[in-house]
């Protein structure tokens, strides 16, 4: 059930890469490559991170089924003291995400995926395009959805999040050593991620300059 908590994030940036992929359609390019390229890598994004997935399932994880691979690579270690096991989880889960990593890059590389900046908007004094009302009430009962998901799975753990008793003493070491290292590290790894994207999208020629070639 807890899964679900990841509903509304999934959601959210399945959205952004669907905007991205439909901001220059025209009548003489399809949407639909973009749309695939953008659906491939989300399913990679999200299959890679739900293996690597630990605090969910450490909290509310009761069953043995319901382990990912890097709680049991913890299991295994700290638990049951048998690191031979976990160290061989951890190679497994290691090559996984190197096969997902090359597939991501491949699928990004052939399609000559690109990142662009758009910042060609509308002349000034031009009238927008208003959306028509179908499409506000399907945005707004999807929204509907998607909230109601993410509450049936976070919603437990929002109504006992004050259940916790006396606070301790040291409140900001606490606070230091559970929330710092995890905000340094999302952002070296988004950075990296940036600056990878940047790198494949913008250092390699266009179709245009390659077949000119």
């Amino acid at each position: 059930m807890y899964w679900l908590g990841g509903f509304g994030l999934a959601a959210a940036l399945g959205v952004t890469l669907y905007l991205a992929a439909l901001r220059r359609r025209t009548p003489q390019h399809s949407p639909l490559p973009g749309l695939l390229v953008a659906a491939g890598i989300g399913a990679l994004a999200v299959v890679a991170v739900a293996l690597q997935a630990f605090t969910a399932p450490y909290v509310v994880g009761e069953q043995r089924d319901e382990l990912t691979p890097a709680m049991q690579m913890y299991q295994e270690a700290f638990v049951y003291a048998k690191f031979g096991t976990a160290a061989a989880v951890s190679t497994v889960l290691l090559l996984v995400l190197m096969v997902f990593g090359v597939a991501a890059t491949l699928l990004l590389v052939l399609t000559r995926t690109r990142l662009e900046y758009d910042d060609e908007g509308p002349p000034a004094g031009a009238p927008r395009p208003s959306a028509a009302p179908v499409f506000l009430a399907v945005a707004g009962v999807l929204a509907l959805i998607v909230l109601a998901v993410s509450w049936l799975g976070l919603g437990d753990w929002l109504t006992r999040i004050t259940d916790g008793g006396e606070p301790p003493r040291d409140l900001a070491n606490v606070g230091i050593n559970t929330w710092l290292p995890p905000v340094v590290s999302a952002a070296v790894g988004v950075t990296v991620a940036a600056l990878a994207a940047v790198g494949i999208s913008g250092l390699r020629p266009s179709a245009g300059t390659a077949s000119g070639c």
